[in-house]
């Protein structure tokens, strides 16, 4: 190649490099290579949509199938295709469309929001072996076609995955019977990565004295990195018996354990396990509740979660009481707070998982009460039970150094204030530099019991504890509002990123001169404000005083036009401006100015739509600025 010519190189090789790592990556990471690679999206597909109304139109993912310059992701968004047979039927469509030889692009396939027969899923792929054979990630919820029928070896096929597939997260529901629940696991023998969610069901035709695996059945995992299923399951029973031989690999396991009983019996069998010492298994006990909502168009499922109508007197809830510790990096403990229990104090469990200082994230949450409740009993569990019997204990000793995160509900940081509680603490949190205040979405229909709403500056005593706060994540709705904002924004002296959320001030106006008028901070980069409110220009001359502002995103519910002089004039008025942002849901539009540098031309873009899926595609650079945010309260 010419030396005398060196911007030749990247341009041919761009295509090149776009197939050859794209399998390899996450959706998150095709998004973020457009930086580095600026035709990425020319070569390579990021993602393709199954939603509501995509069965009108099937011919557009047959031609993104048939692409034979890019790769597809499919994924489904909302509730997926409303048409009978779903958004696996018409995958199906789609691949019954290709000839029996020719391939498809298809790298990653994700269908876990709708739930699939066993039988029609074994079909599919069996049919289409050829056609899916660089499929490479796979994410399914399956049911067995018949939960009163017990399958026979001898009259089913059996099923056949491409060799291409590594990574395989599948949740189980319904009555499984053991010839198929071996025969799917025979097929996910060469993947590296394998999760398996269960619900809590026992396996029908398998007796207790088959819970340990029979030396007839043969089964080898030599490829297996990682393993993700439930503590006792007969794959995990697999496991305790023989790790080494069947799972030669085994590098990561992570446990689901349906009870704190389950919890300690795990680590009782875990933690001395030979066969795991050998091939040197890292390993997280997780405590999680049976609920799931995510999964739709199982008719045999009959636990399904139904949410509480939000102007009904009394809200149906379901008892869930659960710890997660996920040992992740970075390490987060999630507590789930049982609110309707009748313990003084934390139990061991919690103190136990607390003592540790390997975590750098903590979540606390409320569980629902078990049973029926009304509005005041509920706020008599949030300000009494939780806040005083659990909460406090937590906040009574030392947080853990590492801790950088912090999450609290609305509800729980309500009533923690409404106890006094910042007189029972114990010092500071000096490494904490993230902290979220996001409301419990079960409690919303109770909220109008809580009485009247607190304000930002009450919050003050709750941000003297994290003098090293860089970003607030504030989304309350009613709970608390924003008044006295600039004396929250005094406290937080280190703030750089703040996000607002919802119904947490009462008007734009009202939070901008607040800003205007805050003298002592000058250091905020990133402003997030989503409200259902109008804006005026006299609004965004408020935004003037924050000198080092970059990144600027208004999510409102205004049907006021912006104006482009507007925008224009923000720039000319703050040179380290970069990027602004107006999404207007009434409109379906967003409104996109940046700059590369101070000085640069202005770069305007106007977006046919507001929806955050599109716009991670067309502004995948601002992902973890905003859209991450937006994601998140969705």
């Amino acid at each position: 190649m010419d030396a005398s010519k060196p911007t030749q190189y990247p341009e041919i090789m761009q295509p090149i490099i776009a197939r050859n790592i794209s399998s390899y990556l996450s959706l998150r990471d095709c998004w973020t290579c457009q930086l580095v690679l600026p035709n990425w999206e020319f070569f390579v597909s990021s993602v393709f949509f199954l939603s509501h109304g995509s069965e009108q139109c099937p011919q557009e993912l047959i031609d993104q199938l048939g692409d034979n310059d890019k790769i597809t992701r499919i994924v489904i968004r909302g509730g997926g295709p409303t048409c009978l047979d779903g958004a696996f039927g018409l995958i199906e469509l789609a691949l019954d469309s290709f000839a029996p030889k020719r391939m498809t692009n298809l790298v990653s396939l994700d269908l876990q929001k709708q739930s699939v027969s066993f039988t029609e899923f074994s079909n599919v792929f069996r049919e289409n072996s050829f056609c899916l054979a660089q499929l490479d990630d796979l994410a399914l919820t399956l049911h067995h076609p018949d939960s009163s029928h017990l399958c026979v070896d001898q009259d089913q096929h059996s099923l056949l995955l491409p060799q291409s597939l590594t990574s395989v997260r599948l949740k189980l529901h319904c009555q499984w019977d053991l010839v198929c629940y071996l025969r799917l696991l025979r097929a996910l023998q060469n993947v590296r990565k394998l999760e398996i969610k269960e619900r809590l069901f026992e396996h029908r035709g398998i007796s207790d004295e088959q819970q340990t695996p029979s030396t007839t059945i043969v089964l080898y995992f030599n490829n297996l990195r990682f393993l993700h299923c439930y503590f006792r399951s007969l794959l995990f029973n697999y496991l305790l018996f023989s790790a080494k031989v069947i799972f030669p690999k085994l590098k990561n396991l992570h446990l689901d354990c349906l009870s704190e009983k389950d919890v300690d019996t795990a680590q009782r069998v875990v933690t001395p396990q030979k066969s795991l010492g050998d091939i040197q298994t890292k390993y997280s006990i997780i405590w999680d509740g049976p609920i799931d909502s995510e999964c739709f168009g199982c008719s045999q499922c009959s636990s399904a979660h139904k949410e509480g109508e939000e102007d009904g007197v009394e809200v149906p809830v379901t008892a869930v009481s659960r710890i997660l510790h996920h040992r992740s990096l970075p390490p987060h403990l999630h507590l789930y707070v049982n609110a309707s229990g009748e313990e003084d104090n934390i139990d061991s469990t919690v103190v136990h998982l607390l003592s540790q200082s390997t975590y750098s994230t903590l979540s606390i949450e409320c569980c629902r009460p078990e049973g029926r409740v009304d509005h005041s009993l509920a706020a008599d569990h949030l300000l009494s039970s939780v806040c005083s019997r659990t909460c406090l204990p937590i906040f009574g000793r030392p947080l853990a150094p590492n801790l950088i995160e912090l999450r609290l509900s609305a509800e729980l940081c309500y009533g923690l204030l409404r106890t006094n509680w910042p007189t029972q603490v114990s010092g500071t949190a000096p490494g904490v530099r993230t902290l979220t205040i996001s409301p419990e979405r079960w409690l919303r229909p109770l909220w109008s019991s809580l009485g009247t709403p607190i304000n930002a500056r009450d919050l003050e005593p709750l941000l003297d504890l994290f003098p090293s706060l860089a970003t607030l994540n504030l989304y309350t709705r009613c709970l608390i509002k924003c008044r006295g904002l600039d004396y929250l924004l005094c406290t937080c002296s280190q703030l750089r990123r703040l996000y607002l959320h919802s119904r947490a001030f009462e008007s734009v106006h009202g939070l901008l001169v607040q800003l205007r008028l805050l003298k002592e901070h000058q250091k905020l980069e990133v402003l997030l404000l989503d409200c259902p409110y109008d804006i005026t220009h006299y609004d965004l001359a408020d935004v003037q005083n924050l000198p080092t502002l970059r990144y600027v995103l208004l999510r409102l519910g205004s049907s006021i036009q912006l104006v482009a002089a507007w925008v224009l004039d923000l720039f000319e008025r703050l040179p380290s401006l970069e990027w602004f942002v107006y999404i207007s849901p009434v409109q379906c539009r967003t409104f996109v100015c940046s700059r590369m540098s101070p000085g640069a031309t202005l770069e305007f873009t106007e977006l046919e739509t507001d929806k955050i899926a599109a716009l991670i595609q067309r502004l995948p650079q601002l992902l973890s600025i905003f859209w991450e945010r937006l994601l998140d309260f969705a």
